[in-house]
């Protein structure tokens, strides 16, 4: 009777070990596929992200090209003093 037991929580100990193993490869099967996923969405992603960089940067550019031009005008139009030149230098910072 006692390896009757025996055998039982045997089975039932392997049968528990194959519930888990299979429990866990259907987690990671799952983890496959989502990271699949992402990383076949990812090089759309960045090259959205890098778009919208670019952008930002030529529109920085645009931006610093017209205040240089707008101090240009405005030394050309007046003999500014030392002090005055160093506050719109810090200003344009």
């Amino acid at each position: 009777m006692s390896e009757g037991v025996h055998d039982r929580l045997l089975r039932q100990f392997e049968q528990g070990e194959r519930d888990a193993l299979e429990a866990l490869l259907a987690r990671l099967s799952e983890a496959e596929a989502r990271l699949g996923a992402e990383a076949a969405a990812a090089p759309e992603r960045l090259r959205k992200h890098l778009d919208d960089l670019l952008a930002k940067l030529a529109s920085a550019k645009a931006e610093t090209e017209r205040r240089a031009e707008q101090f240009r005008e405005e030394l050309l139009g007046v003999d500014p003093s030392p002090d005055a030149f160093r506050a719109r230098l810090v200003m344009l910072e």
